[in-house]
């Protein structure tokens, strides 16, 4: 059995995990220095169960970091692919929805997603089917048609 559990990830969406690990780190050891005031000081309870839920928090999403960085693998749509206008890991695609709308979506790893962004993972349902694809197909999920239009 392999020990390693690798990511797939976007060059981009490494340097942003980068730079969140590095600010998380910062910010832990500020609170750890925080934590010994607030040991000495005659604070609540709840102060105090407050406090340390935030710092695990803070912990729990550096270590989640940390492992990704250690086990990410960098990936970049190739020429090839993008001379071919085939959709790939990391590719911005527009699409029109149901004829009508028109969104633009990035293809990125599943440590990557924000919807809110257009980001969607290589794993989700219209991520799988839109790997691959090509300009001018058009495929259907959950009641919708999306028609690729370009890809960048």
């Amino acid at each position: 059995m392999n020990t390693h559990e690798y990511v797939f990830a976007t060059r981009e969406g490494f340097k942003s995990a980068e730079k969140e690990y590095k600010l998380l780190e910062a910010s832990i050891s500020a609170k750890k220095k925080e934590a010994n005031k607030l040991l000495d000081s005659e604070k609540t309870d709840l102060t105090c169960v407050s406090f340390h839920e935030d710092l695990q928090f803070l912990c729990d999403r550096a270590t989640q970091l940390k492992k990704y960085l250690q086990n990410g693998c960098l990936t970049e749509t190739s020429k090839h692919q993008l001379n071919k206008n085939v959709i790939a890991l990391g590719s911005t695609i527009s699409v029109e929805v149901n004829g009508k709308q028109k969104e633009k979506l990035t293809i990125v790893s599943t440590t990557e997603i924000n919807p809110n962004l257009g980001l969607i993972s290589n794993h989700s349902p219209i991520g799988k089917l839109l790997i691959g694809r090509r300009v001018g197909e058009t495929i259907g999920w959950a009641k919708n048609h999306y028609k690729i239009l370009n890809i960048q």
